[in-house]
C-alpha cells in the first residue's frame, strides 16, 4: 500500500511541478535561513564554553559608588589586595591575572610588529583555561622569568614554518625599554567564540610586577562555592579599604560563560555581544518558519482539495479513513523531507559566504540544528496532513466524486485565512522592523557628531619612549607638503573613554560631579574642528618642552599648573546653565589615588560624540598632559592622503626603527564603529526580503488556485462584460480583509518590540508610524500586483473554451 501511495505521490509531483516547486522552495528557504540564524545564535551563546572548567571560572570585577552619584563598574581590577583573594577564600583553587594589556611592540631580527592582544599572565593560567599546546609544555612554559608563549599564527608570522622554541624576541614595555624573552611554547589559535583573544602570553617576572590594572579570573573548587564567596566578599573588602561616608566598593563575580552576552562594563577586553540581538535574530527565524509553515500547510491543503475526485474514488473502492489520512501524512512527510534536504543544501552552500560576511567562522552543533529542524518539519507535516485530511476525508462521498467540496471548502477557506493572517502579520512585522532599523542606522550615519573626522590620519598607540619626541614629531610632520596640522590626544574619537573621575568645583564645595577625562594637545580642538560655545582653547603656556622624569610623575600630577576645558553637559552638571559662567572658574579632577592639581576653565566646547550613538554624552573634562597622549593626529589636505601617508611612513622608519607605525584614517574608524549595526541591518534586511519572497510565493499559489476553482464564474463575468481590473479586484478582495486584520495585530507588536530595541540607543529615532504605514502599503501593493498578474493572465484565455469544457 505504501508503495502504491509513493507512486501516486510522485506522479502528482510530476503533474503539478510548478505548484509543488513553489511549495518546496518556499519551505526550503525558510529552513535554510532558520539554519543560518541557529548557527549564528548558537555561536553567540557558546562563548567560552569550550573550556573544561568553564562552570568553575569567574571573572572578578568591581564597582565604586558614592552618595554624589558617582558610579562606575570596571571589568578589570587595580587594587593590589585582590592578589590575596585566594588566600582568604579556600574555595578558590587558582587566581590568575591578565595584565600589561596595552599593545606590545615586538622586534624579531630586523622586523617589528605590534601585538594587540598580548598579556602578561600568571603561570597557573594553563590550569584555568584550555590552551592547547602544539609545542612546549604547560607545566614549564611560563615558570621562568622572561618567557613567552605564542599562538601558532603569531609564531608563523615571526618565524615561518620553523620551530620557534628556544628562540629570543625583544618586547618593548610602555616606556620603550626592551627586554629579551625566550619562546617556551606554541599554542593553537583560540576559537572565535572567546571573549579573551590572545596573540601572546608573557611571564610576570617577579612578585613586585603583579600590580596595577589586571583582568582577574578565579578557578573555584566547586561551582556552588561562589555563593559563599559572594556573601563573604563584603567583609573582605572592608578589611582592605578605608571608605569615606557615602562610598561603596563592591566585588562582583561574573561566570565566564556569561561575559560575552551579559557584560558591558568599563574597559572590556573586546566589545562584547548583545543578548537582545540574539533574541531578535531568533524571533526572525521563528517568523520565517511560521511563514514557510503556513505556506506549506495552505498549498498542501489546496493541492489535496484539488484531488477530491481521486479521494472520492478511493473511498468508493473501500479505502478506510485511516488509510486516507496515512496517504496525506505520507505525502506531506515526503514533501517536508525534500524541502528540508533542499534547505540544508542551501545552508551549506551559503555558510562560507555568511562566515566571510561576519568575519569569523561559526561555532555550532549541526546535530542539534538538524534534530531541531526535523522536529519543526514533523510538526508542520502533522499540521498540514491533519488539515488536508479533515477537509477532504470528511467530505461527503458524492460531493467528492463531483469535485464539489462546498462545506469542506468553506471550512478550509476559513482555516486558510487564519493561517494567511498569521503569515501576513509576521511579514508586516519583519518589514516594519527592517525599515525602523534602516532609519535608525541612517540617523546614526547622518547625525552631526561635533567632530570633523574627515582627512585626519591617526598614528595610534605610541609608547612613552616615542612620545618623548612628540614636539620634534609635531614640527617635522608639519613640514610635509599636504599636512595642515598635527596634534595628539589620549582617546581617539570613536573609542570610549570610560575613565570617569570626580570633579571638585571650588565655587561650590558641596557639589561633586562625575566626569570623563579626555587629554589633548592644546591645538587638538582646532584640528578636529570642535566648536567653542564659550571661552577658548587651553593656554599655550601649559605646553612644556621636556618630558617629566619617571621618578617625578606623581608629584607632577599634583603640583603642575593645570588648565581645563569642559563640555556643555559638564558645565550644566557643575551648575552653569550659561556656558559663559563656567569660564574662569576653578576645578580639579581625581580618580582613585590619582589627583590632578586645580586649574581654571578656559573654555566650554559644544557636546560631541566621543563614541557610538548608543552611548549617552557624559560630562567631560579636558586637560593637557603629555604623558597621556599616545595617539598623534595629522590633518591632511584634500587629495593628499596617500602621498602624506607614504611620507609619514618614511619619516617613522628613519626615526623610530624599533616602534611599529599603526596608521589609519579616523573616518574609517568611525565607519568601523557602526560595523556591527550595519551587518545586523544587512542580515535582517536580507532575511526580511526572503520572508517577503516566501510569503509572495504562497500568496501566488493560493490566488492561482482560487482562480482555478472559479474559472467558470470568471468566464461568465468576462462574457457579461467584466473588465480585467474588476476580476483582479475580485481575486484580491478576500485577502484584503485579512491584510487589515494582520495590520491590527502586527503594528502594536512591532511598536512594542522596536521600542525595546531602540532603548539600546541613547540617541534614537522616534517610531512615528511612517515605517508601519510603509510596511502595510508594501504588502497591499504585493497583494494587488499578484492579483493583477493572474487577472491579466486569465484575460489571454478564451472564455468559450472554459465554458465548453465545463
Amino acid at each position: 500500500m505504501i508503495r502504491s501511495f509513493l507512486k501516486v505521490i510522485l506522479r502528482n509531483i510530476r503533474r503539478k511541478q510548478l505548484s509543488t516547486g513553489i511549495n518546496l522552495f518556499g519551505m526550503a528557504l525558510a529552513f535554510a535561513i532558520a539554519m543560518a540564524i541557529h548557527a549564528y545564535a548558537s555561536h553567540e551563546r557558546s562563548f567560552d564554553k569550550y573550556h573544561a572548567n568553564a562552570d568553575r571560572v569567574y571573572r572578578v570585577t568591581y564597582r565604586f559608588q558614592n552618595s554624589s552619584g558617582y558610579d562606575i563598574h570596571w571589568a578589570r581590577m587595580s587594587q593590589d589586595w585582590i592578589n590575596e583573594l585566594h588566600v582568604e577564600f579556600p574555595e578558590i583553587e587558582r587566581l590568575v591575572r591578565f595584565q600589561s594589556f596595552r599593545p606590545r611592540d615586538v622586534i624579531v631580527g630586523e622586523d617589528k610588529y605590534r601585538e594587540e592582544n598580548a598579556f602578561a599572565v600568571d603561570e597557573e593560567v594553563f590550569d584555568v583555561f584550555d590552551l592547547q599546546f602544539l609545542e612546549g609544555s604547560p607545566s614549564a612554559a611560563l615558570t621562568d622569568p622572561y618567557s613567552v608563549v605564542l599562538t601558532i599564527t603569531t609564531a608563523r608570522r615571526y618565524f615561518g614554518n620553523t620551530s620557534p622554541i628556544g628562540k629570543s624576541i625583544k618586547i618593548s614595555g610602555d616606556d620603550g625599554s626592551k627586554s629579551d624573552y625566550t619562546i617556551t611554547g606554541v599554542i593553537a589559535e583560540l576559537p572565535p567564540n572567546t571573549h579573551l583573544p590572545i596573540t601572546m602570553l608573557t611571564s610576570i617576572n617577579n612578585e613586585q610586577d603583579r600590580v596595577g590594572w589586571a583582568y582577574v579570573y578565579l578557578l573555584l573548587n566547586d561551582p556552588v562555592a561562589i555563593v559563599g564567596i559572594e556573601s563573604k566578599s563584603e567583609d573582605f573588602v572592608a578589611s582592605k579599604v578605608d571608605l569615606e561616608a557615602g562610598e561603596e566598593l563592591t566585588l562582583h563575580f561574573q561566570p565566564l560563560t556569561s561575559i560575552h552576552l551579559e557584560s558591558q562594563l568599563s574597559r572590556e577586553i573586546i566589545p562584547n555581544g548583545d543578548k537582545q540581538n540574539v533574541l531578535i535574530f531568533a524571533l526572525v527565524a521563528i517568523f520565517l518558519l511560521v511563514i514557510g509553515s503556513v505556506n506549506f500547510a495552505n498549498l498542501n491543503t489546496i493541492q489535496s482539495m484539488s484531488r477530491s475526485k481521486e479521494i472520492g474514488l478511493r473511498k468508493l473502492l473501500g479505502g478506510s479513513i485511516g488509510n486516507l489520512r496515512g496517504y496525506f501524512f505520507l505525502e506531506a512527510l515526503m514533501l517536508g523531507f525534500i524541502s528540508l534536504s533542499i534547505g540544508f543544501a542551501l545552508f551549506m552552500v551559503g555558510l562560507p559566504n555568511l562566515e566571510q560576511f561576519l568575519g569569523h567562522t561559526l561555532v555550532y552543533d549541526p546535530l542539534i540544528m538538524v534534530v531541531g529542524l526535523v522536529i519543526v518539519m514533523a510538526l508542520v507535516v502533522l499540521l498540514s496532513s491533519a488539515i488536508a485530511g479533515q477537509l477532504v476525508v470528511k467530505a461527503k462521498l458524492m460531493d467528492a466524486l463531483k469535485g464539489q467540496l462546498t462545506s469542506s471548502a468553506h471550512h478550509g477557506n476559513m482555516i486558510k485565512k487564519v493561517l494567511v493572517g498569521i503569515q501576513f502579520a509576521t511579514v508586516l512585522l519583519l518589514i516594519a522592523a527592517s525599515l525602523i532599523i534602516q532609519r535608525q542606522f541612517a540617523y546614526m550615519q547622518d547625525k552631526k557628531l561635533g567632530i570633523d573626522h574627515d582627512q585626519v590620519l591617526a598614528l595610534a598607540n605610541n609608547n612613552r619612549q616615542v612620545m618623548k619626541d612628540y614636539r620634534m614629531i609635531k614640527v617635522e610632520l608639519r613640514q610635509i607638503p599636504g599636512v595642515k596640522d598635527v596634534s595628539s590626544i589620549m582617546q581617539l574619537p570613536t573609542s570610549p573613554i570610560k575613565d570617569m573621575g570626580q570633579v571638585k568645583v571650588y565655587d561650590r564645595p558641596d557639589l561633586e560631579v562625575s566626569a570623563d577625562m579626555q587629554v589633548m594637545d592644546v591645538n587638538a580642538p582646532e584640528l578636529l574642528n570642535m566648536s567653542f560655545v564659550a571661552g577658548g582653547p587651553l593656554p599655550e603656556n601649559l605646553v612644556r618642552s621636556e618630558p617629566v622624569p619617571e621618578s617625578e610623575i606623581w608629584n607632577d600630577f599634583a603640583t603642575k599648573q593645570r588648565g581645563y576645558l569642559v563640555n556643555e553637559t559638564g558645565a550644566r552638571a557643575m551648575g552653569w546653565d550659561n556656558p559663559s559662567d563656567a569660564v574662569g572658574k576653578r576645578i580639579d579632577w581625581s580618580i582613585g589615588d590619582l589627583s590632578l592639581k586645580e586649574g581654571y576653565i578656559s573654555g566650554v566646547i559644544a557636546d560631541y560624540h566621543q563614541e557610538s550613538l548608543k552611548a549617552e554624552i557624559h560630562p567631560m573634562v579636558i586637560t593637557y598632559e603629555p604623558l597621556w597622549m599616545p595617539n598623534i593626529l595629522v590633518k591632511v589636505d584634500q587629495g593628499a592622503n596617500e602621498r602624506v601617508r607614504d611620507q609619514i611612513t618614511n619619516f617613522w622608519d628613519d626615526h623610530f626603527q624599533d616602534s611599529p607605525l599603526e596608521i589609519s584614517y579616523l573616518d574609517q574608524k568611525l565607519e568601523a564603529l557602526y560595523q556591527s549595526e550595519q551587518k545586523q541591518l544587512q542580515l535582517i534586511s536580507g532575511f526580511t526580503m526572503i520572508a517577503v519572497i516566501v510569503a509572495l510565493l504562497g500568496l501566488s499559489g493560493m490566488i492561482a488556485y482560487g482562480l482555478k476553482l472559479r474559472l467558470k464564474e470568471m468566464a461568465i463575468r468576462r462574457v457579461l462584460g467584466s473588465r480585467t481590473v474588476e476580476i483582479a479586484e475580485l481575486l484580491g478582495r478576500e485577502y484584503m480583509t485579512v491584510v487589515l486584520l494582520a495590520m491590527i495585530i502586527a503594528f502594536p507588536a512591532t511598536w512594542w518590540l522596536m521600542s525595546a530595541w531602540l532603548d539600546n540607543y541613547a540617541y534614537r529615532i522616534n517610531i512615528d508610524g511612517l515605517s508601519l504605514i510603509s510596511a502595510g502599503s508594501l504588502l497591499v501593493s504585493l497583494l494587488v500586483s499578484t492579483a493583477a498578474y493572474y487577472a491579466f493572465s486569465f484575460q489571454r484565455i478564451n472564455p468559450a473554451s472554459i465554458l465548453k469544457s465545463e
